[in-house]
């Protein structure tokens, strides 16, 4: 008998039980890892997942695990293996058909159909133009992910169909929701992690694509450029190709200052229809500062600021924040929006300590970081609201 659960799992024999394959496989009971024993009885578990709902034969079971080769204890195995799975997880999770064994779940239970969905809402979300809930849903979906899908299967023959699948939607996932994050002005948010995803894939051109729009959006036209120019030098030497229309066509309309690479300002009332909610965010706040007792020339000392301060949204990108304000020489960075994760405090903290150590290598300045953890009121694009920025503030002065 099914009854819900909190956290998307379902409660059979008394376990609410959650299912990841999203990395290394793991089982949770509520926050308790459960003990899956030996690396064949846990592949039986990963082959059953992998035709969840559906009905798996003995025989490819023995096939899955042995090869043409199986010893002459093979379906005795099988069968004890079965067994301990159903005492580990509950008598009633693993069925028993003329046809073999079925692992009967709801599909939420398992982490890589709840990141199907919340890719299928995403598009969805894309498709009507509503990039903030494309982000938001997206977010979400990619923080399903732990590491390498079925991590400790990477060489079984029975993952390799699903491993490949289950990373190429990631990768569109990465894709859309870059997407997303730029039509809502994330910018040079995105340039460090765009920069990490293209040294990963450097053939793929969509994300070429955005590092290069996300730099010209922020004003570094001479770097868009010269990441076409990479590129194109890339696809040239390895695939004796020129890049693609697309990328073609993005070039020129940066070399022109195409008013159509600009982001469209949103309207007063779609920003005014941006429901208003509260949440617990970590914000960074930095005060490069000056060193020295003289107060320095204003033209000279902004200038002195145009690295540190690109460093400084780099360090933050990189982490997965956003630039919530800037002023001078102080950027308050949030971690929490327009998504909430687990791990928004120790994200935060991370950049703070890359800030500490990039920026003290800079003599002339005197850098500040504040850290504060609070609630904040976050409506559309409007900077989030809350005493919490102000606390990472006067920390960074104290």
């Amino acid at each position: 008998m099914l009854s819900p659960g909190s956290g998307g799992g379902t409660v059979r024999g008394g376990l609410e039980l959650e299912f990841r394959i999203l990395g290394a496989l793991e089982v949770l009971d509520g926050s308790r890892v459960v003990p899956l024993g030996a690396r064949r009885k846990r592949a039986v578990l990963a082959i059953l997942l992998l035709h969840l709902n559906r009905a798996v034969s003995s025989d490819r079971l023995i096939e899955e695990l042995w090869g043409e080769r199986p010893p002459s204890t093979a379906l005795q195995t099988v069968r004890v293996y079965v067994s301990q799975i159903r005492k580990a997880l509950g008598n009633d999770l693993i069925r028993t058909l003329a046809a073999g064994y079925v692992l009967e779940l709801e599909p939420d239970q398992l982490d890589a159909h709840r990141f199907e969905r919340l890719l299928d809402e995403g598009r969805a979300a894309i498709a009507v133009s509503d990039a903030a809930t494309a982000a938001a849903v997206l977010h979400e979906g990619l923080d399903l992910w732990r590491g390498a899908a079925l991590a400790d299967f990477t060489f079984e023959p029975f993952a390799q169909a699903e491993i490949a699948r289950l990373e190429g939607l990631r990768v569109a996932a990465l894709d859309a929701r870059i997407d997303a994050d730029l039509a809502l002005g994330g910018n040079i948010d995105l340039v460090g992690e765009l920069e990490g995803l293209i040294a990963e894939y450097p053939l793929w051109e969509r994300f070429r694509g955005q590092l290069m729009l996300a730099l010209y959006r922020a004003g570094r036209q001479s770097d868009a450029l010269e990441v076409y120019r990479e590129g194109r030098r890339l696809f040239v030497e390895e695939l004796g190709i020129e890049p693609g229309p697309e990328l073609r066509a993005l070039e020129t309309a940066i070399l022109r200052q195409d008013a159509s690479l600009v982001l469209p300002s949103l309207s007063r009332q779609h920003v005014a229809s941006q429901s208003s909610v509260r949440k617990t965010v970590t914000i960074v706040h930095v005060e490069l500062g000056s060193a020295g007792d003289e107060m320095p020339d204003p033209e000279a000392f902004a200038r002195r600021l145009e690295g540190p301060l690109e460093q400084v949204l780099a360090v933050v990108g990189r982490h997965q924040g956003a630039v919530a304000a800037q002023a001078g020489d102080a950027v308050a960075a949030v971690f929490g929006l327009p998504a909430l994760h687990e791990d928004d405090a120790l994200r935060a903290v991370r950049a703070a300590v890359d800030l500490r150590e990039q920026l003290a290598e800079r003599s002339e300045l005197r850098p500040r970081v504040g850290i504060a953890t609070g609630e904040v009121v976050a409506s559309g694009r409007s900077p989030p609201g809350g005493p919490v920025a102000g606390s990472a503030g006067r920390l960074a002065n104290a």
